[in-house]
């Protein structure tokens, strides 16, 4: 999370932005989209980055973990099949965050889940570390797997009301969502950023392959283990 929002040249914070409507009649949903869509997000993996206004959150995160008694990282990363953390620097990439680590834990198989998912080094040019990745995303697409709209004998037309709901389904994006949604032009809408220089191409947490009117199920399957 970006640690203030700007919209149309004002900025906001967390007490301004959380539960107020009524900065969507004020401002309208294309320009909330056209400024989300330029403000560059912050990675979730690396540490250090955790906006001031959700300490109080992860704090009662790790305090809930704790009270569950989840297991440590390391432990979920034999769990599912990953190389457990030889080291502090291992798990960070770094030596200042590492040496913190090390003073508040002692032991790398002592972190637990939720700070070390934070202060994970993250992969190249991706968002998330190498664990959320590999624990979260399979399960999350498994859970849209088994949802029987996904299986093969209910992807037909006569599911979507015949040939014009079908179409629409497999032409749907997220820009036509957007598009659909707001008045005057059509703000950029993509789950990636185009013509991104300098940087090599992610294909971590993205993928690169054309879905174009592909069976969602076949790109499920195909794209599971990627994301």
């Amino acid at each position: 999370m970006p640690d203030s929002f700007h919209i149309q040249g004002q900025e906001y914070g967390y007490p301004q932005f959380m539960f107020n409507n009524s900065l969507v009649m004020e401002h309208g949903i294309g320009n909330l989209v056209e400024s989300f869509t330029k403000q560059i997000a912050g990675r979730v993996a690396g540490g250090q980055n955790l906006p001031a206004a959700v300490v109080k959150v992860a704090a009662n995160s790790i305090e809930h973990t704790r009270q569950m008694r989840f297991q440590s990282l390391n432990a979920y990363r034999r769990r599912f099949s990953m190389r457990p953390y030889s080291s502090f620097q291992d798990l960070t990439g770094e030596t200042e965050m590492a040496a913190v680590l090390e003073e508040m834990y002692g032991d790398i198989d002592a972190v637990e889940l939720y700070p070390g998912l934070l202060v994970e080094k993250p992969r190249p040019n991706a968002v998330f570390g190498e664990t959320m990745v590999e624990m979260g995303a399979p399960y999350s697409l498994k859970g849209l797997m088994g949802n029987p709209i996904c299986s093969p004998e209910y992807w037909m037309p006569s599911t979507f009301g015949g040939k014009v709901g079908f179409e629409i389904v497999n032409t749907a994006s997220l820009r036509n969502l957007v598009c659909h949604n707001v008045k005057g032009p059509c703000p950029m809408a993509s789950f990636y950023v185009p013509d991104l220089k300098g940087m090599e191409q992610a294909t971590i947490n993205m993928s690169t392959a054309d879905t174009t009117n592909m069976n969602p199920t076949v790109l499920l399957k195909q794209r599971t283990s990627e994301l």
